[in-house]
């Protein structure tokens, strides 16, 4: 991990920030979607739910949470 520095242009104070580089812009559309895919998945079972499909069958169903 690296580190930012911001300057305050008003003051000259700076700032040092931790800093993780994003990771790199998926080069296509499958990398896109393999991404998104494990992203719902992760939200979805850190609330408890096996993967992203099962938590948005919620959405339409009529089982109250």
């Amino acid at each position: 991990m690296s580190v930012r520095t911001f300057v305050d242009v008003n003051t000259g104070e700076q700032t040092v920030v931790p800093w993780e580089a994003p990771d790199p812009i998926p080069a296509t559309l499958n990398e896109y979607r393999v991404r998104i895919q494990a992203s719902l998945d992760t939200r979805a079972q850190e609330r408890g739910y096996d993967n992203g499909h099962t938590i948005a069958t919620y959405a339409t169903s009529s089982v109250l949470a």
